[in-house]
């Protein structure tokens, strides 16, 4: 357990902060007596409560024999300083610790700002909502009998996010965004995109809003998606390239950090997943965790009552933050994730991603989370059949959720996805993206396990029409 007395607080810049042990005890005190917790779980330690506090202002902290930074955040309300700390897995993604350059700091503060004030206005819910007959929602949840009767165990049902305008989960998240980007002020958008989905959901809503949108896309990714690639242009934005590295998301994802980084004032980078520092893993995650509230409403409504389970893929992990998180605090839902494991299939090296379904901890694109890495540190690179699990980390509520316990991820190799490609396919009539299909093959081991008196969700995060071309190749 931490002490008061194991810690040299100082800002960001290294300049010390006056303490002592009764400052620490006092706002010790006062966290406890008045800061309530964003999740129904017991903190078991002092960090653990620290680390539930909600919090505005950053400040670095480093710890006698642990020998990594950690983030320690404060805000003071009426003369009373409330103070947080992270730990190593980065509890919920507000407390995310920012690994950025000193140059980001300035408008990640404003988003942060900004953002807050988004989240407690109704009339920005409002706005929000108020687009849902464009994006298609709410979405359909319904049983997939033939499913269930082949695999012979608990009852399967689909929540269908394949059905969302553009064909994906994406949508509700590039919404949420670029209505947050239009009160800052900015007009000119930037994207990564791995699979294209959230490339083409981004371009329609700045269609949609009329909006400049450019799309980094790495170049391997864009000849396995070139439908993807020619919706993106068909929207008006334009499509940018990425040649370095893999060639895929990874490297798109800096390649519009760089971007960014030159075109503060004019430009928003819409971040597709939970991924990064502060603010935007709780921003992806606001955005899409109506997936979780439409799919315990819609089985309340149909079943009398919750899932034992609910499954999705983790790429990066928006579809199955946005699902998993209304489920958190009912303990009697397993939350399962898929992860891919690469397949010999595509190549006769063995890729990286089936050494660990997660990985070890370490910093990526802004923020510390579990991530594919050697002994060194160095970034391995992933090897997927589908390119929205290309990407070496996950996000930092996922790493949360792996360290508590709460949720569970196992690998699923490319030929065991294209199993589960083809079952939803031939039993059930959806053709779902290679990304879903690692999450139909999971279901399959669960629902297996659990037995017939069970019930099971399945997020189908996304149609398969891009991948098409794909499988027909593997397939030869």
């Amino acid at each position: 357990m931490l002490r008061p007395h194991d810690f040299k607080l100082c800002d960001r810049f290294g300049t010390p902060v006056p303490e002592g042990e009764e400052f620490w005890l006092q706002i010790y005190a006062d966290y406890t007596a008045n800061i309530e917790k964003d999740y129904d779980l017991e903190a078991t330690s002092f960090e653990d409560k620290y680390a539930n506090t909600d919090c505005i202002k950053d400040f670095d902290i480093i710890s006698g024999g642990r020998g990594h930074p950690e983030m320690l955040t404060h805000e003071v309300i009426d003369g009373i300083t409330y103070l947080k700390m992270c730990n190593r897995y980065m509890r919920p993604s507000e407390n995310s610790i920012n690994y950025i350059p000193e140059a980001f700091y300035d408008c990640m503060a404003e988003l942060e700002r900004v953002y807050s004030e988004c989240r407690n206005d109704d009339m920005f819910w409002a706005e929000f909502r108020s687009f849902y007959p464009f994006i298609g929602r709410p979405t359909p949840l319904h049983a997939a009998d033939r499913l269930t009767e082949a695999w012979g165990g608990a009852r399967v049902y689909l929540k269908r996010e394949d059905l969302c305008h553009t064909g994906s989960h994406k949508l509700n998240n590039a919404l949420g965004q670029l209505l947050v980007a239009k009160r800052l002020g900015r007009s000119r958008i930037i994207a990564e995109t791995g699979t294209g989905q959230h490339g083409v959901a981004t371009a329609a809503i700045c269609a949609k809003l009329g909006l400049q949108c450019v799309i980094y896309m790495g170049s391997r990714d864009m000849q396995r998606q070139k439908l993807n690639v020619q919706r993106i242009q068909m929207l008006g934005a334009q499509v940018v390239p990425v040649t370095s590295g893999s060639c895929a998301l990874k490297d798109a994802v800096s390649e519009a950090m760089r971007d960014f980084v030159g075109n503060m004032e004019t430009t928003y980078y819409l971040v597709g997943s939970a991924v990064g520092s502060h603010p935007l893993p709780t921003m992806v995650r606001d955005f899409q965790r109506v997936i979780g509230c439409e799919t315990k409403e819609q089985m309340l409504a149909l079943t009398g009552k919750l899932p034992d389970a609910v499954v999705a893929c983790v790429g990066r992990g928006s579809s199955a933050i946005g699902m998993f998180h209304p489920f958190i605090a009912d303990a009697d839902v397993r939350l399962v994730g898929a992860r891919a494991a690469g397949a010999s299939i595509v190549s006769n090296e063995q890729p990286a991603t089936a050494a660990a379904a997660l990985g070890t901890p370490g910093v990526l694109h802004g923020a510390r989370t579990l991530l594919l890495q050697d002994a060194r540190g160095q970034i391995l690179e992933p090897d997927s059949v589908a390119s929205g699990m290309n990407y070496p980390g996950i996000g930092p509520e996922h790493a949360w959720l792996h360290s508590t316990g709460r949720a569970e991820y196992y690998s699923v190799t490319d030929l065991q996805a294209l199993e589960g490609f083809h079952m939803l396919a031939r039993l059930e009539g959806i053709i779902p993206a290679l990304e879903t299909a690692h999450a139909v093959f999971q279901a399959k081991r669960l629902a297996q396990e659990l037995g017939t008196d069970k019930q099971i969700v399945i997020c189908i995060s996304s149609c398969g029409d891009k991948d098409v071309d794909r499988v027909a190749q593997l397939a030869h």
